[in-house]
């Protein structure tokens, strides 16, 4: 068991302001990748905000890997357990660690994924998947020509359409 040592809260907040230079300097592809890294830190710290997350575990069964996350008090009461199975740290998990995927981190958020408008949903899925089954993470590796104007404009109206929404909501959130 590892501790959390990522700050997503502040990582959000410096993404931010790269995104915005990069968006400046009209370079689509980094544009579109650290978009939805600021996405992927913002919902990150709202998922570790909300359950106390502290603690971090990755488990392999077979080929499967858990990437699963631990409040204190749920990681207490594991290490009471007097051999803890690797299925007892995947029954007991606070949250899954939603790694790149911008959908599974929102599912978690049942505050926001429960009351978000489906067009908005789409919004969302265009900022983790913009190129077919393409992650934004993968993005970085694609060049400016790559990467049409009309392909860039949808992503970029997902982008702000999905953070309009969640500046409206986000008062809403009892744990924030």
């Amino acid at each position: 068991m590892n501790d959390i040592t990522e700050d997503y809260y502040k990582a959000q907040k410096d993404r931010r302001i790269d995104f915005f230079k990069i968006l400046h300097a009209k370079r689509r592809g980094m544009a579109m990748h650290l978009g939805g890294v600021y996405i992927e830190c913002l919902l990150k710290g709202l998922i570790i905000k909300k359950y106390g997350i502290l603690k971090s575990k990755r488990i392999e069964i077979g080929r499967v890997r858990y990437y699963c996350w631990y409040s204190n008090k749920v990681y207490l009461e594991i290490q009471a357990i007097s051999d803890p199975t690797k299925q007892d740290y995947i029954d007991r998990k606070s949250a899954k660690n939603p790694q790149h995927d911008l959908m599974l981190a929102i599912e978690q958020l049942e505050e926001l994924y429960n009351t978000i408008p489906s067009d908005v949903l789409e919004k969302l899925r265009t900022i983790n998947r913009p190129i077919g089954r393409k992650s934004y993470i993968d993005i970085r590796y694609m060049s400016e020509d790559e990467i049409s104007n009309q392909l860039y404009s949808k992503w970029e109206e997902s982008f702000k359409g999905f953070l309009n929404y969640y500046e409206k909501r986000k008062k809403l959130f009892s744990f924030k």
